[in-house]
């Protein structure tokens, strides 16, 4: 827990934290297959690359956010742990939620009378928290030019059942998309400027990646940290010009990086794709009980597929040492 004065110092202590953890605790680690194939890279990762990034991320910290104190944005604000998903941003590991109807309690007015499940609530600038929850995503890659209210189909009468259950689904998706923004346009405006904050995500990936613990993965922290760093007059606002970037990476880095990042987030549909097959196994390991057998016998399935594409011993051995969805030994 974290108790400071101003929201600078809340942006540093993370980066303090994690380099006392690291040090005293990290080691070499390889991460979990398919990412543990990365080409130009080594097996093992030394802890000492992600310590080498959390001080990168120390220099830039003073910038992620207002310098004014004052300033709406940093507002301390309160954060279900479900009502934010920065994690989903360019395919990173995906942030633990649970804003989902069963956490809602509501009265036969129609009315919010509860939340439950608050475990990881946290006080932060709002800046930091402002986002959609996920049950209110905008379903579509690109978003709205306007806030039209959503509409089914102009064939829908002519779409066979299958189609038609799609475009139901999706239609549903877009209002309540539709319906969470205009009730932010109405009701919650700072939260409304928030989300229109020149590089709101960029800046929140970077704190919430570098709050993350040492476990081999030290990509999405340096992606973003280039992200932030590609964009510095951006983050500066008015003070663009006035102060050089204190983390600098050369052009032939940047393209070495990004091609293995780029890697990175092709191994990452596949993980999300094997476990979308057995039930969308959650990161804990947690499955429906009616579906527990099904999914131990497919995943045993699954990895002996991976192990006979093998061509020798070595990438046996990533499936082997690596696979994702196996028990892992818990060490105090």
């Amino acid at each position: 827990m974290y108790i400071g004065q101003d929201h600078c110092q809340y942006l540093q202590s993370i980066g303090e934290r994690e380099i006392e953890w690291t040090k005293k605790f990290g080691k070499p680690l390889m991460n979990d297959f398919p990412h543990n194939a990365l080409e130009n890279i080594p097996r093992e990762i030394s802890q000492d690359v992600y310590i080498d990034l959390l001080k990168k991320y120390l220099s830039l910290a003073p910038y992620i956010l207002p310098q004014d104190p004052t300033d709406p944005m940093n507002k301390p604000t309160l954060r279900h742990p479900g009502t934010f998903s920065c994690a989903s941003y360019l395919l990173a590991e995906l942030t633990r939620v649970d804003l989902n109807p069963s956490n809602i309690f509501v009265s036969e007015e129609g009315e919010i009378t509860c939340l439950i499940d608050w475990q990881y609530a946290a006080v932060l600038p709002l800046l930091l928290v402002a986002g959609n929850p996920p049950m209110f995503d905008n379903p579509d890659s690109e978003p709205p030019k306007d806030l039209e209210k959503p509409s089914l189909p102009p064939d829908y009468d002519t779409l066979s059942a299958e189609e038609r259950e799609h475009a139901d689904e999706l239609h549903r998706q877009r209002m309540l998309f539709w319906l969470y923004m205009v009730f932010n346009g109405r009701d919650n405006k700072p939260h409304l400027t928030a989300l229109r904050y020149p590089l709101l995500m960029p800046r929140q990936h970077l704190v919430d990646r570098a709050g993350r613990q040492w476990t081999g993965n030290f990509i999405t922290l340096k992606g973003a940290i280039l992200r932030v760093v590609s964009n510095w007059h951006i983050i500066l606002g008015k003070r663009a010009g006035t102060i050089e970037c204190p983390v600098n990476f050369t052009k032939e880095e940047e393209e070495e990086f990004y091609a293995i990042e780029e890697q990175w987030f092709q191994f990452n549909i596949l993980t999300e794709h094997l476990r979308s097959k057995l039930d969308h196994l959650s990161e804990d390991g947690w499955v429906r009980n009616e579906s527990y057998d099904k999914v131990v016998a497919l995943n045993k399935e699954f990895k002996e597929e991976w192990l006979a594409r093998g061509e020798d011993d070595d990438d046996r051995f990533l499936v082997e040492k690596g696979w994702p969805f196996q028990d892992h030994e818990e060490v105090d």
